[in-house]
This record gives C-alpha cells, structure tokens and sequence, in this order.
C-alpha cells in the first residue's frame, strides 16, 4: 500500500504505473484479507481455535478427503499436481478456520439482542478489533493497545533516518489516529447521544472536539460554544492496573444549570460504566482524601497527610468488608475513618439495565422529546451523586 501511494513530486510515468499496479494490488490485497481474517487468523488464534476450529476439523474431516481428491485432480490440469497438492492441503488446513471466524462473530452480535443482554451495565467494544477501554489502554499479552503504539512509535526515533522508517512512522501514527477516532466515535454514541434525548440540552449542543492519546491514558475534550469558549476534559487512565477517570478540565461545566448537572452526571455514570472504570478520582477526593495528596497503588491507595509525605497512610482496596486506613492510629490523626467500599470503590456499584432504560426512554407516543422530563430522578441514586453535590458546593462558594 505505501508503495503504491501517490506522491506530489512524482513524474507522470510513476503515477501512471502506480494507477495499473493499484488495480492489480486491489484485486490481490482482496483475496489476502480474506484469507488471513476469515480462514488464517482464526484457526492460528489460541482463544478462537479452541474448541470451535478443533471440533470443526473433525466434523468437516470426511468433507475434506472428498475436497482434497477433486480439489487436485482439477487443479493439476493447470498447475501440475505437486503445486495443485501444495495449494489444496493449504486451504484444507485453514478452512475450518471460517468457522472459528463465524462463531466468534456471531457470539458477539449475540449479546445485542434484548433476551440475551446482561441485567447490568458492562464494559463495551470501543477499538475496531472489539476492545474494551482497558484493553486499549491496560498493558497484557492481548490488551494494550495504545503502549504498543508508543513503544513502536519510541523505537522508530532511535533508528536513522530511512524510507523504511518513514513508512513505519506514518504506518503508525495511522494506527494511532484509527484508535483516537474509535473512541471519538465511542463517545458520540455513548455519551453525548444520551444527552441530545435530554430537554435540558436540546439547545446546548454538545460535541467531541479531540481525542489526545497517551501510551497508558486519553482526554476526551468536549465542547459547548453555548455555555463557554474553555472545554471540558474527562481524562481515562490506567494506573497500577486500576483504570482511573477523572474530569481534568471543568471548563463549560461550570456554567451548567442544576439540571443540565444531573442529567450530566447521569450520563456521565452509565459512561464510565461502559468504560469499565475502577476508581473515579472526584469520588475518592470528595469521600476520603479531599484536603491530603495520595496516589494510587497495586494494592489501593497511598495517602500524605503531612507536608513532608514524612508520614504515609495505606488503604487496601482489594480486600473484603471495610476500609480500614493502616496504621490505624495515624489514619484518625489524620481524619480518615473506615469508609464503605461502594463510597470510595466505583467498580463495586452496579447500574441496572432495566433503570438505565427507564431514564432513557421517551415517553411520548410519537417518539418526540417533548414530553421527556427535564432530567432523570433516577440520576440522584448513582454513586457520582455526592460528587455533582460537592463539586456544585466548592463552585458556588
């Protein structure tokens, strides 16, 4: 494909051999998707090969000893029976392969229909390749999208400078600019969509601006030239195998209506719902940690309460019951009670679906948002709750 790019210095003889090459490539490239993402790549895949490519090798095995006698004997009229025999034992291996490619398919859209959907909102598909927001951002041998970006992009500046390393440059910065769009797109239909079905937005309309990718974060900046020129940020990140969410940037959020705030943060929660977040920030600073500075561990949290960071305070947020600030003695010196883990753990909360549609849903008959109400009274049950009430506090005063 980068061979075939046209370029603006090129002469007319290069240009026209790429034209001719171009139709003859798209032909070729064609027959190599498909047989690298329907037959190749599934029967190779260690999650998708196993059982479905193993149990359709023994089930289509008769069909194939059937295949592989006449698959030779028509193709060694043109191509001599040794390549014929090497071509058909080629597609013999991997066509069972299409089976893999078609549960694994099938088995996602699935979990569209409305009987088989789960009782709670989960994690969804943001990449192209069906990955998560963890996957995209969270480091692993089939997740980590976004830092094996970086690092290819890292080891490309240490080479000199080629043709080579410019097609891989650009190569993966394509790569880069695919994901930023596949979240772009995830959060139009996520979040903002939600948003336009609410009065209180109609005419404040809300749109993605930019996607800033990191090798182990994103900041979604949000625009409403209505309520202020500053954006809004809403920055992922993932931290100690945590994934954080926070509001980096409040910018035209702060210049919202009090309904315009809970219909926000409403769906604001579902959002980060379909995120898979762990640990929202505003929700930890507001109920433990608001006056001291912390960061974030394997195990939980890490807490200051002292200018010198002379003293340091342990939460363990992977155990079971409650929060109990280590050592004991220094934690109420410092204010910090035990703490329920819904209070201070986002992730141990759920949403229902059946309340998530609730909110949601027009009430009209006629599909219009007229009679929709203003903003959804379910909002004020979610655990972002105390955070709209805290964070609406410090603004007005």
């Amino acid at each position: 494909d980068e061979w075939l790019r046209f370029h603006s210095d090129e002469n007319w003889l290069s240009i026209l051999a790429k034209a001719i090459l171009g139709v003859l490539w798209s032909f070729l490239s064609f027959l190599i998707r498909i047989y690298v993402n329907l037959l190749i790549e599934p029967t190779l895949h260690p999650v998708k090969h196993f059982p479905v490519v193993t149990v359709a090798h023994k089930i289509f095995l008769p069909a194939l000893i059937m295949l592989e006698g006449n698959m030779v004997h028509f193709l060694g009229q043109y191509l001599g029976t040794p390549l014929a025999r090497s071509v058909t034992w080629f597609n013999i291996l991997f066509l069972p392969g299409f089976f893999g490619f078609a549960v694994w398919e099938l088995k996602e859209n699935w979990r569209l229909y409305l009987a088989n959907r789960k009782n709670r909102l989960l994690p969804v598909s943001v990449g192209s390749h069906g990955e998560t927001v963890a996957r995209l951002i969270r480091p692993g041998f089939h997740s980590g999208t976004l830092p094996k970006i970086f690092r290819r992009l890292r080891r490309l500046e240490h080479q000199d400078a080629s043709l080579g390393r410019f097609t891989s440059r650009r190569s993966t910065r394509e790569q880069l600019h695919h994901v930023e769009h596949s979240i772009e797109f995830f959060v139009d239909r996520e979040l903002i969509g939600l948003l336009k079905k609410c009065v209180a937005w109609k005419s404040h309309p809300i749109q993605c601006n930019h996607v800033e990718a990191a090798s182990n974060s994103f900041t979604i900046e949000l625009a409403c030239p209505e309520l202020g020129e500053l954006p809004m940020q809403i920055r992922m990140q993932e931290q100690s195998g945590w994934l954080v969410a926070s509001i980096a940037s409040k910018g035209w959020l702060a210049s919202v209506s009090p309904e315009q705030w809970h219909s926000f943060f409403n769906a604001l929660e579902g959002f980060y719902r379909k995120c898979g977040i762990d640990l929202v920030r505003e929700q930890i600073e507001n109920n433990f940690t608001l006056k001291y500075p912390y960061d974030i561990d394997a195990s939980g949290l890490l807490i200051w309460p002292t200018p010198r960071f002379d003293v340091e305070i342990q939460a363990d947020l992977k155990g079971e019951g409650v929060i109990r600030p280590l050592p004991t003695f220094k934690a109420a010196d410092a204010g910090l009670a035990p703490i329920q883990p819904e209070k201070l753990l986002f992730g141990a909360t759920e949403t229902e679906w059946s309340e998530w549609e609730r909110i949601w849903t027009i009430d009209s008959p006629n599909g219009s948002a007229s009679n929709h109400p203003t903003f959804p009274p379910a909002c004020i049950r979610g655990p972002l709750y105390p955070v709209i009430l805290a964070t609406r506090d410090r603004e007005s005063r």
